[in-house]
């Protein structure tokens, strides 16, 4: 069964505190309080003072998590395992940061962002899975590990385009910097 998860976060709402769960097939969604990426050395952006986050882990198989975050200092982290899951989401404004980890085949990830910070740490293990990432405006860094044959295409416009990937196997990669 899929089951959609969607996520609307506000820079007024993480001021006033907000926290939202929902348990649903194993899905939670809520904001991140770890200072650590999945992925690697500690984010600044995650439990930044006035910023927004959001968490969510999902486990089995053909989960949906969508979310948007917009103004000051956002981060979105992600976990899913088992196979055919998506993710997507859309931040706008300040600090930008995602860290998103699926585990499995078949798993898609459309990761966008708007303006300032522009961070994301994407972890795809299994075959079959695809990340698709625009990045515009401001300090642009990717930093993707894909194991197994998988299907990437990097968008990078305006200012600091960066981008590290780690791949094994048959791949199809496509990345566009300008």
């Amino acid at each position: 069964m899929s089951l959609p998860v969607t996520l609307l976060f506000h820079p007024r709402m993480a001021a006033a505190g907000a926290l939202l769960t929902i348990a649903c097939a194993h899905a939670q969604a809520g904001p991140d309080l770890s200072r650590h990426s999945d992925l690697g050395p500690p984010e600044p952006g995650f439990a930044a003072a006035g910023g927004s986050g959001a968490s969510v882990q999902q486990h089995g198989q053909g989960h949906r998590a969508d979310a948007e975050q917009q103004g000051a200092g956002h981060a979105g982290s992600l976990r899913q395992s088992g196979a055919r899951h998506e993710v997507r989401t859309l931040q706008s404004g300040s600090s930008n940061t995602i860290t998103a980890v699926q585990a499995g085949s078949g798993n898609a990830a459309s990761l966008t962002q708007t303006g300032s910070g522009n961070a994301i740490d994407l972890q795809q293990s299994g075959g079959g899975n695809a990340a698709f990432i625009q990045q515009s405006g401001s300090g642009h860094r990717v930093l993707l590990e894909q194991p197994g044959g998988n299907r990437t295409e990097i968008t990078q416009t305006g200012v600091g385009a960066s981008a590290v990937l780690r791949q094994t196997g048959n791949q199809s990669t496509r990345i566009v910097q300008y």
